[in-house]
């Protein structure tokens, strides 16, 4: 070979990933990103206070009472970092005033999508809101042996979500995308897929549009009770209901987000 000739190097990448979830969620609660800094502010296995909402509401998630703090969990699925949540109290609330959660209420549809683990205890709440004492919207997982079951109670009329089917079904124990969709009055109210396939559809006997009465939280209802025992990486919510093409949009994004297939 000449002298003048030269090996030329070259580097081959990954393709990019989207760092934004498809349309425009309202809330976007990012494990990777919980304190609007990359988890600078963050301390492995060490309790936080607020995890920012990067969706187009905004606010904070928070709770100032230590024991009810969720643990900063530098590497739960593939790397990226999340929240673990006790199963006892630990809940964080959002800043935002009731009112800014009225799409959960008002009969014209909502979609919610976490990419979550549980525990096999009893009851975990993920994210709800209510209309009064025992109404809220949300995403529950029950699991018993044999039975696992989904709950989303709109404006007072109860709507139960039965995956009737063994617990592995929603793969306990495992990470996996839980989503639930409210659909408008008058219509199925709502749906629950896992890993983007539809396990039940179930219908309430009515709905009736109403104001929230109170603001959303993260790891319980908004009584505290039925707290999240499990880990947390990602909670979207959008104000629409999705459909098939915009919740495989949705599934793509967090597979690929993580660099898993789910279960995982």
């Amino acid at each position: 070979a000449s002298a003048d000739m030269r090996d030329v190097g070259f580097t081959l990448q990954r393709p990019s990933v989207a760092v934004a979830p498809p349309g425009t969620p309202s809330v976007y609660l990012d494990g990777s990103d919980t304190d609007g800094s990359s988890n600078s502010t963050r301390t492995n296995g060490v309790a936080f206070d607020n995890w920012l909402n990067l969706g187009a509401l905004g606010g904070t998630f928070s709770n100032a009472t230590g024991t009810q703090q969720p643990l900063f969990a530098a590497s739960l699925l593939n790397g990226r970092a999340g929240a673990t949540f006790d199963g006892t109290d630990d809940r964080l609330t959002s800043s935002l005033a009731m009112s800014a959660w009225a799409f959960l209420h008002d009969g014209n549809g909502a979609t919610i999508y976490s990419v979550v683990r549980t525990s096999t205890s009893a009851v975990h709440t993920i994210a709800a809101t209510s209309t009064g004492a025992a109404a809220s919207i949300g995403v529950l997982h029950r699991y018993n042996t044999g039975f696992a079951a989904s709950y989303a109670m709109a404006d007072g009329a109860a709507l139960r979500i039965a995956i009737n089917g063994a617990a592995a079904s929603v793969n306990t124990g495992l990470f996996d995308i839980m989503t639930s969709t409210l659909a408008s009055a008058d219509t199925p109210d709502a749906s629950v897929y896992v890993q983007g396939t539809s396990v039940v559809t179930g219908n309430a006997a009515a709905f009736t549009a109403s104001n929230p009465s109170s603001t959303l939280v993260v790891g319980s209802n908004p009584s505290g009770g039925f707290p999240l025992a499990g880990d947390l990486v990602c909670l979207l919510i959008y104000d629409v209901t999705h459909d098939a093409a915009q919740r495989a949009a949705v599934l793509a994004f967090l597979a690929a987000k993580y660099g898993v297939t789910f279960p995982a």
